[in-house]
Order: C-alpha cells, then structure tokens, then sequence
C-alpha cells in the first residue's frame, strides 16, 4: 500500500500541475491583454494536444461568453484538448469590447491571437497541426478573418451567427483577398430569421457575405463537391420554433469538408444554450474539427478516441466509454478502493461523498478527478 500512495501522490501532483483554469495576462502592443485558458486534467505533456480558441461577441467579455454562451470545460475534459477564450478590447469609437474596430484604429487582433498561440506553445505541448476557431456573432466574423490571414496558425474554424466580412474576402481593407495556405475546413451555424443581426441569409451588402456567398466560396477553395448532401435532422424539440438542416459539402483537398448547419425559423442564439435546442453548437463543432489537420481529414488511426467517464460529479454510478486497459481508483487520501466494473458501469454507492482519483493502467496513463 505505501507503494501505491506514493504513487498516487506523485499522481495527485501531476494533476494539479496540469489541470489549469484561470484567466492570464500577457503583454501585446504595449498593452496587458487577457485570455482565460483552461487546460484539463487529462493533458500529458508527453502527447501533443489540440487547442480551440473560442471569441466572444462584440460588447462581450470572455467570461460571460465562457460562462453563458459557450462553456466548453466539460468537452475539453472529454475531449482531451486545451481551450483558450481571449478577451477584446475596447473600440475607441463606442469604448465597447470589439475584435474589429469601427473607427479604423490600428488594432489588428490576428496578432494578438497569434501572440497567444506562441505563448501557450513555449509552455504546453501543443498539436500545431490542429488549432482550430470558433465564434459567436462578431467573435465569428473575428474567426473568418482568422481564417483567411492566420492560417499559419488556425486549421480550421467554426461560426455561430456571424458572417464573412466582404471587405476581407475582396481584399478592401489593405489585406490581400482571403487565401489560406492549406485546405480548411469550415462550419456554419446560422438561423434563418437572424436578418436583424448580419443579414446572414440574405447577405447585407456591401458589408457582409449571405450564406450562399460564403459556402460557394469556402466549397471552391476546398475543391470539395459542388452539391452539398442535405439531410434533415431530427425536431428533437418541438418547442424552441426551430429546425435544423444539415448541409455537407464533401470530398475536398485532403477529405477537407464545408459544413452549413442552417436553422430554420433560428435566431441570433448558440445551439444548444438557447434558441435552437435540436443540436448541441458545442459538440457540433468539436466533433466537425477535430476530424481534421492542417493536410486535412485525420485517418481513422489518427483519430483519437479519448477515455470517457461521467457523470462529475456522480452519485451512485459512474459510466465508462473507450476504455482500453485496467484502471486504479483511489480516495483522498491514496488509499486503493476495490471496484468493479460490468458493462462500462461502476457501481459507486458504497462510496461516501468526497473526492475521488482514477487512473488508467494501459500504455497512455491518464488520471481524473472525480467528485460525489
């Protein structure tokens, strides 16, 4: 037994240095800027691992997009990637948080951005073929720049309720046109009835692309198909006035994708926090990213499938999924506890509350903290 508490003080000790969840400050341009990074448990810093940036609406913060918007702790738990929520900063125009200024300042995120991406990278073991984007409202017009003129950086994104700027599509800002060093998968999350917001279905010339603009554009620079698959998913709610409807466009450079999930009778919302409730925006984009790197869709060896348990906190059973191997289940205190699992079930009722470690016994060890 004291073998075994050393070695799960030497555990307990891992996890502490790995799991992170805090908002950090780093210099950029002259200026304190801030991003909230969540880095989970699982994180070994013997195995490469992914990031997703995720951005925030215009006039929001990164806290109340993480906390109220989008909270994606719980899929990074899962999910084995790090996540990183960077705040905007002021518009001199309106003094409101803005990842494009409208007074035409000299602030140029992308930057900031990448400036971030260096600092985790000299830090943490970072996969720096699989970045990947997503946003809400401007955070996704912020995303599609991204996009465009970091691809060096970003390898695919997401958007929810944002269009593509016009201006850095045809280069009219001083950019050149929009031209990604690699193929990108990209996917869309959009609500028919958010006409007010970005004119998103109809396009609101000349300052933002319709939708139709934006998958042309993104299915001809992929090579993927012409014609998307459309599939009609299930109205699993049949109270939030809205579909959804799912349109692929497949077989680009590399098996690169474009993906359109159009909701229909949707509004300015994130799937799955409010408005549509059909889909889960969350899940929806990790599951479409992480398919792919920088050369494009991931073999099926390349796919990791990541050691899954929940509920946590849990009460009187604990699931299991993608479980290769034994594992070890200890208390606070590093003393072992015998349990047995049948069918991925452990049954956790003869255990008081409190806090609990498991740890994995196969080639990749990998250790979590449970709480009932």
């Amino acid at each position: 037994m004291r073998n075994i508490n050393y070695i799960l003080i030497g555990m307990v000790s891992m996890f502490s240095l790995a799991q992170v969840s805090e908002l950090r400050t780093i210099q950029h341009d002259g200026n304190n800027r801030q991003f909230f990074l969540y880095v989970p448990a699982s994180y070994n810093q013997d195995n490469a691992t992914p990031v997703m940036f995720n951005f925030h609406g215009g006039g929001g913060t990164a806290s109340a997009h993480l906390n109220y918007t989008s909270d994606m702790r719980n899929l990074a738990e899962s999910e084995n990637f790090i996540l990183v929520y960077p705040q905007a900063s002021p518009d001199p125009s309106s003094n409101v948080n803005s990842w494009i200024d409208k007074a035409g300042s000299n602030k140029n995120d992308i930057y900031f951005i990448e400036a971030i991406f260096n600092n985790l990278n000299s830090i943490y073991n970072i996969d720096d073929s699989r970045v990947y984007a997503c946003g809400y409202s401007e955070g996704a017009i912020f995303t599609y720049e991204l996009a465009c003129r970091l691809s060096n950086v970003i390898t695919g994104i997401a958007t929810v309720a944002g269009s593509m700027l016009t201006d850095y599509y045809r280069g009219e800002l001083g950019f050149s046109n929009c031209s990604p060093s690699h193929p990108t998968p990209v996917l869309l999350m959009l609500g028919t009835n958010d006409n007010n917001y970005h004119g998103l279905y109809n396009g609101l010339q000349p300052y933002y692309m319709s939708v139709n603009d934006m998958t042309t554009y993104w299915s001809n620079y992929n090579s993927t198909d012409p014609n998307p698959i459309v599939t009609q998913l299930a109205n699993t709610n049949t109270f939030d006035g809205s579909t959804v409807e799912k349109r692929l466009w497949q077989n680009g450079t590399g098996g690169v994708e474009v993906l359109e999930m159009k909701i229909v009778g949707g509004g300015h919302y994130w799937p799955g926090n409010s408005g549509n409730m059909d889909i889960d925006g969350n899940e929806e984009i990790w599951n479409f990213l992480s398919q792919f790197n920088k050369n494009g869709l991931l073999s099926v060896s390349e796919v990791a499938t990541p050691i899954k348990i929940y509920p946590n906190p849990f009460d009187e059973f604990l699931k299991i999924e993608n479980l290769k191997g034994g594992i070890l289940f200890f208390d606070i205190t590093g003393r072992q506890i015998e349990i047995s699992i049948k069918n991925n079930i452990i049954d956790t009722s003869m255990l008081n509350n409190g806090v609990y470690f498991f740890t994995t016994t196969g080639n990749e060890k990998n250790i979590f903290k449970l709480i009932k």
